[in-house]
């Protein structure tokens, strides 16, 4: 029994350090941390990353990946806002669907991102945004002719 409670309270600490925040930090340094992932990325206010359903590689303005984030406006704010902003950043909009899911898909100098916007669910007026984001492939492949 002696030798139980050691263990049982080795497994409380450790299930105790999963709940932990990750980022435990005044806001500005957040939104300091945020820059420095995502670059000049406009986000609606209140966005919130979904850190286990991301992947970031990269950082600044060179990052590359999946972003998925909730923010606590409806879909159709959050389509219209991040249209407006990323074309105020010096984005392209090169195709967009508003829709019960709607895309967004920009392009900027060499890079690329499709914002996939949806309704959060439950009762609150809440939404998703998936943004992806990748290099902009400049080659064409025209069909070669053999003799």
């Amino acid at each position: 029994m002696n030798r139980f409670i050691p263990f049982l309270a080795i497994v409380l600490l450790l299930a105790g350090c999963n709940s932990l925040p990750v980022i435990d930090a005044p806001k500005e340094d957040i939104d300091t941390i945020r820059k420095q992932l995502l670059g000049e990325m406009p986000l609606p206010l209140g966005a919130k990353i979904n850190n286990e359903a991301s992947l970031i590689l990269g950082a600044g303005e060179n990052w590359t990946g999946r972003v998925v984030l909730s923010v606590p406006l409806g879909a159709a704010e959050v389509f219209n806002t991040l249209r407006e902003q990323f074309q105020a950043g010096g984005w392209t909009l090169l195709s967009s669907v508003k829709a019960k899911n709607s895309i967004l898909v920009l392009t900027r100098q060499e890079r690329t991102v499709t914002l996939e916007i949806s309704e959060g669910g439950g009762i609150s007026n809440s939404s998703q945004i998936v943004m992806s984001v990748a290099p902009r492939n400049n080659t064409s492949s025209q069909p070669t002719r053999r003799p």
